[in-house]
């Protein structure tokens, strides 16, 4: 256990400690009361949601679609026959499965796949949010834009055990919200 640092968030009064664990490890000491919650990618799935208590999304971790700058479409719905590309081996292919009457184009590289989107080879491609903000606001700055909200819920929340973690949440998402509402998120 690695103590790397000690937060406290303002908004809620909360101490936050970071800490590297493995993901058993974790787990194990949520179980064990080594601490009241864990930030995690876990979903609120209604199995999970017997034992565990999940605040808002903190960090939004979904795929979204990378368009060009200047494109006026921001569902997947508006791009209906077109061609969208997808990382190989991305599970990015089931989005698509919903939306049949668009053509799937797979890339080796996400490189030349926002290539092909900048030079209207295909129309928009789909990433995980904080690579298409990576590639958007460096590389392809000025020429392509996240063109839609996530297109799944996943992402990194506070979770703490079901009976024993409600009112640390619920602080949690006052503070997330207050944050949010004011402009410092």
């Amino acid at each position: 256990l690695i103590n790397i640092q000690n937060k406290k968030i303002k908004e809620e009064n909360l101490k936050i400690g970071v800490y590297t664990r493995s993901w058993s490890n974790l787990m194990l000491g949520l179980q064990e009361n080594d601490y009241q919650a864990i930030c995690t990618p876990m979903q609120p799935y209604i199995f999970f949601e017997k034992l565990y208590v999940f605040s808002s999304v903190y960090l939004e971790t979904g795929p979204v679609l990378i368009g060009l700058a200047n494109s006026s479409w921001n569902a997947l719905s508006q791009l209906e026959g077109q061609e969208v590309g997808i990382l190989q081996g991305s599970t990015n292919a089931l989005i698509l499965e919903k939306f049949p009457s668009n053509l799937q184009r797979t890339y080796s590289s996400i490189q030349s796949g926002l290539d092909d989107v900048k030079n209207n080879v295909i129309q928009a491609m789909i990433l995980d949010i904080l690579t298409a903000e990576a590639y958007t606001k460096d590389l392809y700055a000025g020429q392509l834009k996240i063109s839609s909200p996530p297109l799944t819920p996943e992402g990194i929340r506070l979770v703490g055990l079901k009976g024993k973690s409600e009112e640390l949440v619920r602080r949690f998402n006052r503070g997330l919200a207050r944050l949010k509402s004011n402009g410092t998120y």
